[in-house]
């Protein structure tokens, strides 16, 4: 922001965060939802090397 010339204070942004970021996320929710059918896991680090 500082870029174009206003200046935000880190409280500032850390409230607006605070307030829009729910909204934020339901909205996306919905471009993020796996297909039917479709899953994929990451393999356990914890196996012996």
């Amino acid at each position: 922001m500082l870029e174009r010339g206003v200046e935000v204070d880190h409280i500032t942004l850390f409230r607006w965060i605070q307030h829009y970021a729910p909204e934020m996320e339901k909205r996306l929710r919905w471009y993020y939802k796996p297909t039917l059918g479709f899953s994929w896991q990451v393999d356990d680090p914890k196996g012996g090397a």
